[in-house]
């Protein structure tokens, strides 16, 4: 049965980047959706005002920290630099932030990426414990590496798209554990193999509505996979500022 992740993690010791290892979400095969057809999303989603959606959640904390902080929407969007009325948009849920916006809103608020979609995690692992959401347990799997977010991480090209990449490197492991290839996979929800490919190498990052179908076909929680990019993120800053201090 499903085990709310509410409470925060313990926080991990800060690792060098050759040492990040992901740990997928793992689930039996026999446990996916079967005979979905592509693009038959009306049959299996909810109306979009009662899905638990990654940016509406992600609007409400960053607001919550403007507010905490005594900041105006005019002063973060300036700071950001960013339209006040797009983040007005994005605080409300109304309109989905890029990683790269992300990235500016974070360092104008003073706060570490990751800390943002962890808080994000904690009020989705609410929101499913409350709409009764369960996934089948199973056992971990053993760790893999991530070998191109790790490449990338020590090549210093993921700063501007952290979230983006570090999301697609976790969906990535999670599908390649219950999946062969994205050929099998693509047709359980309506995506082309392209663009999630493009999601899974951190090309592109899939909207909210994709991600929740994404996580359904897998039998995952949103909250556990944004909990593991969280996990992802915070290694990549801890060593990240420890390059800038050295």
């Amino acid at each position: 049965m499903f085990n709310a992740r509410v409470a925060d993690r313990p926080a991990a010791h800060p690792r060098s980047a050759r040492q990040i290892r992901i740990v997928p979400v793992s689930v039996p095969r026999s446990c996916r959706p079967t005979g979905s057809a592509p693009g038959s999303v009306a049959n299996t989603t909810k109306p979009e005002s009662e899905q638990i959606l990654f940016h509406r959640e992600l609007g409400k904390i960053l607001r919550s920290i403007r507010e905490g902080r005594e900041r105006s929407l005019r002063d973060v969007s300036t700071a950001a630099p960013i339209s006040p009325t797009f983040l007005f948009e994005v605080e409300r849920g109304e309109k989905e932030i890029s990683s790269g916006k992300l990235r500016q809103v974070c360092e104008a608020l003073g706060v570490p990426q990751s800390e943002v979609v962890r808080r994000t995690a904690r009020l989705i692992a609410v929101a499913e414990e409350a709409a009764k959401i369960s996934v089948e347990n199973s056992a971990c799997v053993p760790e893999n590496p991530a070998n191109a977010f790790r490449k990338g991480m020590m090549e210093g090209g993921f700063q501007e798209d952290l979230l983006q990449y570090a999301l697609g490197a976790i969906l990535r492991s999670t599908r390649k554990s219950q999946e062969p290839n994205l050929s099998e996979f693509s047709p359980t929800i309506p995506v082309s193999v392209s663009h999630l490919c493009e999601v899974e190498n951190g090309e592109n990052r899939a909207s909210s509505e994709i991600f929740a179908l994404i996580c359904k076909a897998l039998d995952v929680l949103q909250s556990d996979v944004l909990f593991k990019t969280a996990d992802l993120m915070a290694e990549f800053e801890a060593g990240d500022s420890s390059a800038d201090q050295s």
